[in-house]
């Protein structure tokens, strides 16, 4: 609940957060670092004085930027750096053709930027973080810090933002701030969107004419339309709070008015038309079927978000008390209570498979409701207990749960003190947070690394023989190893290009000649250069086709050339690094030669 706070509150907690950046940073960043290799090839011959090609390329599998990298290719003796040749590919999309600094053999590239590795995660892991009212950028990185070290990559947070009125134009900086912090921290951001605090409770939107939020929608979608998105990320929008408890709707709820308003905002949301943004209801205080059943009688409502959000509070209930296992007796009061608002959208709404997010969960210290029952009140020891045990033995078990949030990590003016993760004011956990932060986390399902890619040319030695490059890099705050020995050329005298009849594979054991006319060797490279050259198992090795009574089963061969003796002959992909050999029993091979 947001209140007026002071300046010396404000001085000493932005004091406090600067003090311990720098040493939680560096266990934050050890799991964000950069994960940098490289790679280098090139055309594998070429004529005395020719011009060959070489490419570099820098992978980053780490989830953190590698920043500063310059990368430094070094020639062989005797070959020199063609000009205006570079060509620097990031994703694919050129990013410069700036020429090299040349020292000596050494041609320097850089700094760049090498993006994040992207990642696929399914971690349920979360916490709602409340910066909303201290929304200084050190400060919410001071909290998202604090929620990576708890809830691991991939994991979630949700965050109130507010006010959202009729006339907000877009999203605050803070908040931008919020949610790209979060990208970079691979955490998935939940922004809770709320309107105007009145003083005593939340003020109700205001509709153009009853049942109609047009004007107000727009204000949702500027702001949501302004917040950063990025591929490979989910941005989750909750569309205001608890509006079933008098103090979230001006102290009179109303299904029928927040339906409208809900299903008006999810609207003008999904116009933007960008998949990576997800729509959340805004959810009920736990287990209100009867404010479920009378939402899903507004037009729309039932088909209007992505996820169902809900809020469970078990009290003083341990997590094998639940629905899931017919445990509980008090069911809205459970770790699963969502489960009767999905049987109320089945029932009631006609919405079926609904996944789940858990936007508040958790214990509040020395609740003692279900004593009666033979529960314990909640103390530090017994919370650590429940939800370790609800976040690996529960919650990770039902399959409709994508992610929980529990409240709140830490309120700074120390208002919520039962419910905090750490002490306010301070980088002390309570003894939930150990407990939580301390379970393994889930690997990523897939890692998608990125790549910058150098291609340049350079003129050959005048001397015939086999020349091999060093690839170095270096990067802030990262090791790359450095490659020796490596893309290696092979000079010659001359390359003889001739004239040859055009050979083609028949269904039997040899080749023979094709009708087609003859043509230049250097017509048909550029014929290769434009097919998908075939896989090879092994660099270095020669794989036969295997032959097939059936045409359609065997390896599409297009051409080859005939040349005569064993091997009879040989065609050369400088571009695809292959040679295409034929053999003298008849059969095609294909060489890497990149080797």
């Amino acid at each position: 609940m947001p209140q007026r706070r002071t300046a010396a509150i404000i001085l000493c907690i932005a004091v406090f957060s600067s003090l311990v950046t720098f040493v939680q940073r560096k266990a934050v960043w050890a799991v964000l670092s950069p994960e940098l290799s490289l790679s280098a090839g090139a055309q594998p011959m070429v004529q005395v004085g020719g011009t060959a090609k070489y490419a570099v390329t820098v992978t980053n599998r780490g989830f953190g930027d590698g920043s500063s990298v310059s990368i430094t290719h070094t020639l062989p003796s005797g070959f020199t750096y063609e000009p205006g040749s570079t060509r620097v590919e990031e994703g694919g999309e050129l990013i410069s053709s700036s020429d090299p600094y040349l020292e000596g053999q050494s041609l320097t590239w850089g700094p760049f930027t090498i993006p994040r590795a992207a990642g696929i995660f399914d971690n349920h892991f979360g916490i709602h973080t409340f910066v909303q009212d201290l929304c200084l950028e050190s400060y919410v990185d001071f909290q998202l810090d604090k929620a990576l070290q708890l809830v691991g990559l991939g994991g979630q947070v949700t965050q109130l933002v507010y006010p959202v009125t009729v006339s907000t134009q877009g999203p605050n900086p803070c908040w931008v701030h919020f949610v790209n912090a979060a990208y970079e921290r691979n955490l998935v951001p939940i922004l809770r969107l709320q309107g105007e605090w009145g003083g005593e409770y939340w003020i109700k939107p205001q509709p153009d004419s009853p049942g109609d939020y047009t004007s107000l929608a727009q204000a949702y979608m500027r702001v949501v339309e302004g917040l950063p998105r990025r591929d490979g990320h989910t941005l989750y929008i909750q569309v205001w709070n608890e509006p079933d408890l008098p103090v979230e709707w001006s102290n009179q709820p109303s299904a029928s008015e927040y339906g409208s308003f809900f299903v008006d905002v999810a609207a003008a949301i999904y116009s933007i038309g960008d998949p990576r943004i997800q729509v959340l209801n805004g959810p009920l205080t736990p287990g209100n079927t009867s404010f479920v059943r009378q939402l899903v009688n507004v037009p729309g409502f039932a088909q209007s978000f992505d996820l169902w959000a809900s809020h469970c509070y078990p009290l003083n209930h341990p997590p094998q008390y639940n629905i899931h296992d017919g445990t509980a007796r008090y069911r809205q009061y459970t770790i699963d209570c969502y489960l009767l608002e999905l049987q109320a959208l089945a029932t009631y709404g006609g919405r079926r498979g609904v996944k789940v997010m858990l936007t508040e969960a958790g214990y509040g210290l020395y609740d003692r409701t279900f004593r009666f029952e033979g529960y314990p009140a909640i103390d530090e020891d017994n919370r650590a207990k429940y939800m370790k045990r609800a976040f690996r033995d529960f919650w990770a078990s039902w399959p409709e749960v994508v992610g929980v949030t529990p409240f709140e990590l830490v309120d700074p003016y120390g208002t919520w003190p039962r419910w905090d993760w750490l002490y306010p004011g301070t980088d002390v956990p309570h003894a939930q947070f150990k407990a939580v932060k301390a379970l393994p986390k889930p690997e990523p399902l897939e890692v998608i690394p990125s790549r910058l890619t150098i291609s340049f040319r350079a003129v050959a030695a005048g001397s015939p023989g086999v020349y091999h490059s060093d690839v170095s890099a270096t990067a802030d705050g990262t090791t790359v190893p450095p490659l020796t020995g490596v893309a290696p050329v092979m000079v010659v005298d001359e390359l003889h290009v001739g004239h040859f009849p055009l050979a083609a594979r028949k269904g039997g054991a040899g080749l023979e000649a094709a009708p087609e006319p003859a043509r230049e060797m250097d017509d048909l490279l550029s014929q290769l250069e434009s097919t998908e050259p075939p896989a090879v198992p092994l660099p270095g090795t020669v794989v036969p086709l295997t032959r097939s009574e059936e045409p359609s089963e065997a390896p599409q061969v297009l051409e080859s050339i005939e040349v005569g003796p064993d091997p009879q002959a040989i065609a050369l992909d400088p571009l695809a690094q292959r040679a295409y050999v034929t053999l003298g029993n008849g059969d095609l091979a294909v060489v890497d030669t990149s080797a």
